[in-house]
């Protein structure tokens, strides 16, 4: 995606650059957007309970403080309910509860969830601590009909303009950086516009703060597309690590995939024998632990 026209690669954020980038040098996506962190909380909920209300004096308390950013990540943040689940949903028009972690994207959800009797009730502070949840990417198929025009296109949609727009409908932070003083950006009309570039305007900037310098290690054995390890073993250990911790509950494997090639050979199929190969090679790891008892009902 690199070669496509009007791409600019040092206009992207360097990170989120790297993201769609293979071990081999391959660019296979353009960046939509990023997702910093900030803390979404209702003013009136605030005050009503006495606590500060406006967007400086809220994140003033636990501005920089690590160990509290961990202790909300594991606590019942939004009464516990399960982020996205219906009963989530419908909390925010019943002000069931006052504030929850707000990446740049989440103003959309909060927005539509709140429905029009709460617009405006919302206000957005700095995290205790910098972060980025999430961002977008478009992509082509290497294998499809019309290639070219379909980069052309993406370049187009990804483009700092088409970004801007983006935010100012529904506050993603580009990840284009060319996109932030665009008129759309800098003076979006919409609740909240100033709050949004107050608290996402620093966290937009790196989703690992303090580390810039650091080169992470590549995994020195097997590695898919995008460099990530492949590592069944390391599946094995998990489950009878798990099946040793408390609360002793079956374990459920949510997601476990990889990136590969899937250009269609001369015959006009796609083989696939990298992920054939390592969903095997996991799922024999899984087999492995059934065997030794560590996943009861799985």
């Amino acid at each position: 995606m690199s070669d496509a026209p009007g791409v600019d690669k040092k206009a992207y954020l360097p990170w989120k650059w790297d993201q769609a980038t293979t071990a081999d040098g391959r660019t296979i996506g353009l960046g939509t957007d990023v997702g910093p962190m900030a803390v979404c909380y209702r003013q009136a909920l605030f005050k009503a309970t006495g606590l500060p209300s406006d967007l400086e004096s809220v994140g003033r308390p636990w501005a920089g403080d690590w160990d509290l950013a961990v202790k909300v990540v594991q606590g019942r943040t939004s009464q516990g309910l399960k982020m996205f689940d219906t009963p989530w949903q419908t909390a925010f028009s019943k002000s069931t509860f006052a504030a929850t972690v707000c990446p740049s994207w989440q103003q959309a959800d909060i927005q539509q969830f709140s429905g029009p009797s709460n617009k405006g009730k919302w206000n957005i502070a700095q995290p205790p601590a910098v972060g980025n949840w999430g961002g977008s990417f478009l992509a082509v198929p290497a294998s499809g009909k019309h290639v070219d025009e379909a980069k052309k296109l993406v370049a187009w949609l990804t483009g700092p303009e088409q970004q801007a727009k983006v935010f100012q409908k529904a506050g993603n932070i580009p990840a284009d950086q060319a996109a932030y003083d665009l008129p759309a950006v800098v003076s979006a009309p919409m609740p909240g516009a100033a709050a949004v570039n107050h608290a996402h305007g620093e966290s937009d900037r790196s989703p690992w703060p303090g580390s810039e310098g650091v080169n992470f290690r590549l995994p020195s054995g097997d590695a898919a597309e995008m460099g990530w390890a492949i590592d069944p073993a390391g599946l094995y250990d998990l489950l009878m690590a798990t099946s040793r911790a408390p609360p002793g509950l079956p374990p459920v494997i949510t997601e476990n995939g990889g990136a590969f090639s899937d250009v269609p050979t001369t015959d006009g199929q796609i083989h696939d024998h990298d992920r054939i190969d390592y969903l095997h090679r996991h799922l024999a790891a899984v087999h492995r632990a059934i065997a030794a008892n560590a996943v009861p009902g799985l």
